[in-house]
């Protein structure tokens, strides 16, 4: 087969290319590679076997589709608690807006209407034209047009789409579709539940892969593997949305001195592409008496403090071999609710999450408990879930002088699709078991009703 990926942004770099997920595919089938112009990453598509080309992005497609996916995540906010909570956010006077276009019979005309405004993406269609592939492949976190463009031009030709989500919550919170793609790589059987039931994918469709990303996790070996720290540490992983993490990161440091725990420290790993705060939240190891900055993400964050600006993938991309070092030698881990829950699960580390409102920001990890993906994580043994700010000291001495639990990682196999396969291996088995099909011409439907 001739198959065409697009990689549409440096995360997908990261996740995708520099994993190798695609390494089984390439084995087998002739694969045309295409990447957004702008990437800062964008050497390495262009280094990778066989055709690559690249295409630019034009803001105001952007523009429209980030506008069309709020009317569609106001439509479908009775489907998703987590849109219902984004588009809460939204001031008052823009949510009556985006609710009277949302209106069944309102939202066909206007989405419509957008779609013919835009046109096709001539560039894209062209380069389709040329290499016709018998199936495009796309990385996918929720947004981007080249994407979206992706899907609808390959309809147009008549090629199947597949698009692999990058991210837990992706389906639940972060994205909808003008038109649906005609089959998807989800993370596990939860996000295949969500594609079914909020964007109205036929479950046949949908088809649960994992993440390429979690790789080191499971190849990880902690008997043979050696701390990146000399002295015992409980991990303080960090999240991109905001939040006060020093406030709760003075709490740890207090509870430690407080119980003259002095063989323990707590090591705080910023999320490297943090979002900026409503709050001064900066740590600075000084001030702190058991907090030491990981080191990897050290410099970055000390540079990026005060920043108004978020930092993102094409500034910093760090090394994903060193995560399963880290989380797998923890006594435990705390963080807010984010993927890090998982990852700690696979290494069988415990988890104390941070569910509580931080009284500073709009999303506090209280609302975020309420999204769709989070559904079941307090029945998880070996998570504990902290939802007032009072409760964090105690919960934390006493997870720290609690006996280790049961297999973590097997309760959240609903959550994370894995076996003894690689990921590359399981999408090159998607894509053979596809080939085998009759070309997708049912199901043609869009994503816009």
């Amino acid at each position: 087969m001739r198959i065409l990926v697009l990689i549409a942004s440096d995360l997908y770099v990261r996740s995708f290319v520099s994993t190798g997920a695609f390494d089984a595919l390439a084995a087998e089938h002739e694969l045309i590679w295409v990447a957004d112009r702008d990437l800062t990453n964008v050497d390495q598509v262009q280094r990778q076997p066989g055709i690559a080309e690249t295409l630019p992005t034009d803001p105001a497609r952007e523009q429209a589709y980030d506008w069309i996916r709020a009317i569609l995540m106001m439509a479908y906010r009775r489907r998703s608690r987590a849109m219902a909570i984004r588009i809460g956010n939204m001031p008052r006077w823009d949510w009556l807006k985006t609710w009277l276009l949302a209106l069944p019979g309102v939202r066909r005309v206007v989405i419509g209407h957008a779609l013919r405004r835009i046109g096709p993406n001539t560039e894209l269609r062209g380069l389709l034209e040329r290499t016709a592939p018998d199936l495009v492949v796309a990385p996918f976190a929720g947004t981007g047009a080249l994407i979206f463009d992706l899907v609808r031009e390959s309809r147009s030709l008549g090629i199947p789409s597949l698009l692999l989500v990058n991210g837990w919550d992706n389906l639940a919170s972060k994205t909808t579709f003008t038109m649906l793609p005609d089959y998807i790589g989800a993370w596990g059987e939860q996000s295949v539940e969500h594609a079914v039931r909020i964007h109205g994918f036929e479950r046949e469709r949908v088809f649960p892969l994992g993440v390429p990303t979690f790789q080191p996790y499971f190849d990880f070996d902690r008997a043979g593997a050696s701390s990146p720290y000399p002295f015992r540490y409980v991990l303080f992983a960090g999240c991109a949305v905001p939040f006060d993490e020093r406030t709760a990161l003075q709490v740890l440091d207090r509870a430690l001195t407080e119980r003259g725990i002095d063989d323990v420290r707590v090591v705080y790993r910023p999320h490297p592409w943090r979002q900026p705060r409503a709050v001064d939240d900066a740590v600075r190891e000084e001030d702190f008496q058991h907090v030491t900055i990981d080191g990897q993400v050290r410099e970055q964050y000390l540079a990026a403090t005060g920043r108004s600006d978020p930092v993102g993938p094409g500034e910093f991309l760090p090394a994903l071999d060193y995560y399963p070092s880290l989380v797998g030698s923890a006594e435990f881990v705390v963080c807010p609710l984010s993927t890090m829950v998982v990852e700690s699960a696979i290494l069988e580390r415990r988890v104390l999450l941070l569910a509580y409102d931080d009284r500073v920001h709009d999303l506090p990890p209280n609302v975020i408990a309420q999204f769709d993906h989070f559904d079941g994580i307090d029945a998880i043994d070996g998570f504990e879930r902290v939802d007032r700010l009072e409760e964090l000291g105690p919960a934390f001495t006493a997870m720290l002088e609690a006996p280790p639990s049961a297999s973590v990682r097997a309760q959240v196999l609903p959550w994370l699709y894995f076996d003894d396969a690689t990921y590359g291996q399981r999408l090159a088995a998607l894509v053979a078991k596809l080939s085998a099909r009759a070309p997708a011409a049912t199901s043609r439907r869009s994503g816009a009703g």
